[in-house]
């Protein structure tokens, strides 16, 4: 997957490549987003964002888009080496979105 989705400069990382890199089910990725949605306040969960994707069948299913902060809150309930595998995801987008941001037209 490895994908960065940029929005208003902002970096953002899904659920199914947070699933991919922590080696985890989606679904289950999905149910800790969703927990920690749940349990905060609205000023502090604008950071993730309920969409879909479509799957190998043409059929839509559920995905959530996450900034950095809560991409790092989700992951800190997980083992270490899920989480260095995230922190070293993130510095890889960081460094492609400055090199990006370098080069002149």
């Amino acid at each position: 997957m490895n994908q960065l989705i940029t929005a208003a400069h902002s970096q953002i990382m899904t659920s199914r490549e947070i699933a991919e890199l922590t080696e985890r089910e989606h679904d289950s990725v999905l149910k800790s987003v969703r927990n920690i949605y749940n349990s905060l306040p609205s000023e502090l969960r604008t950071g993730i964002i309920s969409t879909t994707y479509t799957d190998v069948n043409g059929k839509s299913q559920p995905m959530f888009e996450l900034d950095k902060d809560s991409v790092l809150c989700l992951v800190s309930g997980y083992d270490i080496v899920a989480r260095m595998r995230i922190i070293k995801r993130w510095q890889e987008l960081e460094e492609k979105e400055r090199s990006n941001s370098l080069v002149l037209p």
